[in-house]
């Protein structure tokens, strides 16, 4: 796999040598006092190895430290217990690295240290700008229930939920197999244990063939019409599609309804306290430029660099 983003590994690196630095200066706290500091920032289960490199631990607290910078998507791509085992490789590498640069006093180097300021600065005007907008305009935006509820009534419509069944499947890889597992089913057999047992939709399998409530006009037409069609408790024909033969029980059928404001007033206030904190911020930032003296040189566009020429 290794996607570990250059950029981390760049910043785990220097900021790595910028906490050597710090220790190396402060070496006179005592044992001790580390032991408590650590008691109240950790807990066991945190401090758990999970790889020693050189002597170095990396613990269960420094790899979920290090999984909470990826982003979403690189999250994804590591949830597998595979992905997970690629991840704490590539923090055992890094840890070679950080190693090898403080054999190498790379902590010492000009270069070294211009980046690591660069990068300080970043971090801390990005931390002010944030700090900034949340006191001034983030944390002053309110949206009240009286405001969620009158647009509750004004869209009402758009909470409104259609008919909607919750289904369980086994699926077969043949038509043999799905009548003769159709047939367990109607001597009495217990429909979850089967879907654990036969299903190929590994999937759903876990979950006893669980699929949940599916709303009409969601799922393939031909099983739609067969789930709906269903009585409670029912076990329809093997269903004959292009991923196997589907065996469906129908477990609970829920009418065409509207939502009440209860159970959908917090992501109204969500959606609202967005789109007033959205304007708020372009209103605030409006008047702060108008209140200041800016000098925008007319002709700035003849003073920025020209990108170099490739030579042929």
């Amino acid at each position: 796999m290794n996607t570990y983003p250059k950029k981390i590994i760049l910043i785990l690196f220097l900021f790595g040598c910028v906490f050597i630095t710090s220790v190396n200066s402060d070496n006179t706290k005592s044992k001790s006092q580390e032991k408590n500091i650590a008691s109240k920032t950790t807990n066991k289960e945190d401090e758990s190895v999970l790889a020693v490199v050189n002597g170095e631990k990396i613990t269960v607290n420094d790899y979920n430290e290090k999984f909470k910078q990826l982003s979403n998507y690189e999250k994804a791509m590591y949830r597998s217990e595979e992905g997970h085992k690629e991840f704490l490789k590539e923090l055992i590498q890094n840890k070679l690295m950080l190693q090898k640069a403080k054999e190498l006093k790379l902590d010492k180097d000009a270069e070294v240290q211009k980046k690591i300021e660069e990068l300080m600065r970043e971090v801390t005007e990005s931390a002010m700008i944030d700090g900034l907008v949340k006191k001034e305009v983030l944390d002053k935006v309110v949206v009240t229930d009286k405001e969620a509820k009158a647009y509750y009534d004004e869209h009402k419509e758009t909470f409104n939920e259609s008919e909607k069944v919750k289904i369980r499947q086994i699926v077969l890889a043949t038509e043999d197999e799905a009548q003769k597992t159709r047939q367990e089913l109607l001597n009495g057999a217990d429909f979850e244990k089967l879907a654990r047992e036969k299903s190929i939709d590994k999937n759903t399998a876990r979950q006893g063939g669980d699929i949940g409530y599916i709303e009409k006009g969601k799922m393939l037409p031909e099983m739609e019409k067969i789930c709906f069609d269903l009585k409670v408790g029912e076990i329809s024909e093997p269903l004959k599609t292009n991923f196997g033969y589907y065996i469906l029980k129908l477990e609970d059928k829920k009418p065409a309804a509207t939502k009440e404001f209860y159970e959908v007033s917090d992501s109204i206030k969500g959606k609202l306290i967005a789109e007033k904190q959205q304007k708020e911020y372009q209103n605030w930032l409006n008047q702060l430029e108008k209140n200041a003296k800016i000098e925008m040189k007319a002709d700035f566009l003849d003073h920025t660099p020209t990108p170099p020429k490739n030579k042929s």
